[in-house]
């Protein structure tokens, strides 16, 4: 195999053991149910996950919309909020905060001081350690880690994302000078006038630190961390919702590892207020800021933080306080009314103990319409499956709660622990991840939110089990469910809560609690079927129908090739738009590969050649008029995955769609695994890999105008050791290449 090498140093540390209660509005001490004795555990077809401070790879990219998080708050429990005297009472340990009104924005005026899990007072030590210390708590608020603080404010109010905290800066008069009007008068160890705070505008910026922790698992063969607290008196870091993608790390293989978020810092030292990416293991305060009085169902912004480059092509990206309303997003009928019942239903009989569960037909999918219950038996230590608070009838009414390698085969025979695609499924068939929480949620929830059941799928509030504490957290308020399949580089998981309208994937620490539905099995689809298209070329002849397309708009010709009833450009597309850029910016590489092109460009999201691809950048989800020209030559257009895959159905489908797309050079073939390409088609598909690459050898990535996500489009995928072609969604930020189809 080709061989990537890293040098890293070799460190030694002594490692610090630190557990962290967890705070919340329930919890049970309850002993868990033991365990039945057990046969041998199916695992899952990914490894166990580690949790979301892990450095375990993923074996996929990072996608969809997945990619950044929904904000939320940790309770559904509204906070109580005193518009008149400006404060905020939290229900859920009854703390009450100063607020402030900074233009049209409302903001928590004091750092949020919720004990949730995963959050520390600045300075503490393990209760454990001699003379521990309590920390600073009552002085700067907890420090959250990233995935915390996305669900540490309370119900009505949310952690702001990167938008919301660029409006306060311009608000209070743009970033050079609004670290001084926002840091308070007192509290802080200033270094020069300069930079002494103001506190014009209320917002009392205190220099709460941080906590950084260290992991050195990848160093030596413990499981070795450490932590640091940082910056007391002298520095201030709040965390966004906004997941920054710049910033995380790069892994083999063209995937990215998403580590890090946006914050907004202030130092002592300078006037200004400064944003950026810090490591989501970091533990920073927390601000809240007012959900929208215009829907009471507003969430942040799920957008990544745009590349310089790519914001000249694309429409912005939609902030979160201008998230779509209700009214802005239809929300199907369904089949199901408080009147009638029109859903095809069916019965699932599990032969293992004997219970029935209700079934439902949703699109082209069979599902269960009740969570498990099956108490599966146990062979690991976190093997288990449990009731809520290790009560039968929780069990009863809500099924079982089971860590993620006890779901991977929890399902009866016939069904399965459906994958993070399979769920996209489901949302997309009943209005989308906006809509999907009103469509799929029963009205049993404690919430402000709308639930119809629209679908007969019947979604409850079974809460989760946390295993940090072992305590059970939010029924009433919250469900999780549990995919087969990694996302993020973690377990996937697909989260409903009670205030909100969508429904949200996202990745879990993989020895959680969480429910399960499963699906039924399907006959898997022939992958390998007869061409309609005759192969054309061969090492000694040629008889494909070639043609020429001229571009008018800079005279580049291109060669282009009839396959089946198909006419294709036979080349990349190098016409040099905003928005599009060569391999390692080296023109050479350009007129080899063609240009590099982010979504947004390749959609023409700015309507410069055709209306049809405006506004479908990065942050919305766009419903453009097909087909989309974009950035492609007249009479040609950028093409969807359906027309490719025509494409491959033409030339014998995606198994073998690979070997006979690919050129018969350029690929890396120094290796036993390399599968060299046999150009069968004169399709001639030269690996490019990405801008973020070193070699270009290995892979291409190509983009199609199917975008089903807010950040996140479909891009076809040539791989220099495998015979078939793939289809997946990748991060609209990223830049590949593009191919034109004749209309």
């Amino acid at each position: 195999m080709k061989m990537f090498a890293k040098f890293v140093p070799f460190m030694l540390v002594t490692a610090m053991s630190v557990f962290t209660a967890c705070g919340g509005d329930s919890g049970s001490n309850a002993d868990s149910e033991e365990p039945v004795s057990s046969s041998a555990v199916k695992k899952s077809s990914s490894s166990k996950a580690k949790s979301s401070s892990s450095t375990k790879n993923s074996s996929s990219s990072t996608k969809s919309s997945s990619s950044s998080k929904t904000p939320s708050s940790a309770s559904s429990a509204k906070a109580i909020y005193d518009e008149k005297n400006n404060t905020m009472k939290d229900p859920r340990d009854n703390k009450t905060y100063k607020t402030v009104k900074i233009g049209d924005q409302v903001w928590m005026a004091e750092n949020l001081n919720y004990n949730s899990c995963f959050s520390y007072c600045y300075g503490e030590e393990p209760s454990y350690m001699q003379n521990s210390n309590p920390g600073l708590c009552n002085k700067y608020g907890r420090l959250y880690k990233w995935e915390a603080a996305t669900e540490a404010c309370p119900g009505g109010w949310h952690l702001p994302s990167k938008d919301e905290f660029e409006t306060l800066i311009q608000t209070v008069g743009g970033s050079d000078n609004a670290g001084i009007k926002l840091k308070s008068v007192d509290g802080w160890k200033f270094e020069k006038k300069e930079t002494v705070g103001t506190d014009e505008y209320g917002f009392s910026a205190l220099p709460g630190g941080y906590r950084m922790e260290y992991d050195f698992s990848g160093y030596v063969s413990q499981n070795v961390k450490s932590y640091d607290f940082i910056g007391d008196k002298t520095a201030a870091y709040f965390w966004s919702s906004t997941e920054d993608i710049e910033s995380s790390t790069r892994l083999d293989g063209n995937r990215i590892l998403v580590d890090h978020a946006i914050s907004m810092s202030l130092d002592n030292r300078y006037a200004s207020a400064d944003i950026g990416g810090e490591p989501m293991d970091n533990a920073l305060s927390v601000r809240c800021v007012l959900d929208s009085r215009t829907s009471s169902n507003e969430k942040s912004s799920s957008s990544k933080a745009k590349s310089s480059s790519s914001a000249k092509s694309s429409s912005s990206a939609k902030s979160s306080s201008s998230a779509k309303s209700e009214s802005s997003v239809a929300v199907p009928k369904g089949c199901k009314t408080s009147t009638e019942d029109n859903c095809e239903y069916g019965e699932l009989v599990d032969d293992r103990d004997g219970q029935t569960y209700k079934t439902v037909k949703i699109g082209d999918q069979w599902w269960m319409a009740q969570n498990l219950n099956y108490r599966r038996e146990a062979k690991y230590k976190n093997d288990y499956c449990y009731c809520y608070n290790n009560s039968k009838d929780n069990c009863d009414k809500f099924g079982r709660l089971y860590v993620w390698d006890a779901a991977a085969d929890a399902c009866p025979k016939g069904w399965h622990l459906p994958s993070t695609a399979e769920w996209k499924t489901l949302i997309d068939s009943v209005g989308g991840e906006k809509v999907a929480g009103i469509t799929l949620k029963t009205s049993d929830w404690i919430s402000s939110g709308e639930a119809t059941d629209a679908f007969g799928f019947s979604v409850l509030p079974a809460g989760f089990r946390d295993w940090v504490s072992n305590y059970y957290w939010e029924v009433g308020y919250q469900a999780f469910f549990w995919t087969s399949d990694e996302y993020e580089n973690s377990s996937g998981c697909v989260y409903f809560q009670g205030q909100y309208d969508n429904a949200d994937i996202r990745s879990r620490d993989a020895d959680y609690g969480y429910s399960v539905r499963c699906v039924m099995d399907v006959e898997p689809k022939p992958s390998v079927t007869e061409p309609t298209a005759k192969a054309c070329k061969t090492e000694t002849k040629d008889e494909c129908e070639y043609g020429t397309l001229t571009d008018s708009r800079d005279k580049q010709t291109y060669k282009t090739v009839k396959i089946d009833k198909q006419w294709w450009m036979a080349e990349n597309l190098n016409f040099d738009a905003e928005g599009s850029l060569c391999f390692n910016n080296d023109p050479s590489k350009c007129a080899k590969h063609g240009r590099f092109y982010f979504w947004s460009a390749a959609m023409d999201s700015v309507g410069e050649w055709s209306s049809n691809g405006k506004d479908c950048g990065m942050g919305n989800i766009c419903t453009p008029t097909y087909p989309v020209r974009g950035v492609c030559p007249e009479g040609w257009h950028l093409p969807t995955s359906e027309e490719y895959e025509i494409l491959f159905a033409a030339v014998g489908g995606e198994l073998m769609g690979g070997k006979v797309l690919k050129s018969t050079s350029g690929w890396y073939d120094n290796d036993y695994d390399a599968k060299p390409g046999t150009d069968d088609y004169a399709f001639s598909v030269l690996p490019t890999e990405s801008r973020y690459d070193t070699e270009d050898d290995l892979w291409t990535y190509i983009w199609t105008s199917t975008g089903l996500y807010e950040s996140a489009a479909t891009t076809i995928i040539f791989v220099y050791d495998r015979d078939d072609v793939l289809m997946t969604d990748m991060v609209k930020d990223f830049a590949y290449p593009v191919r034109c189809v004749k209309n």
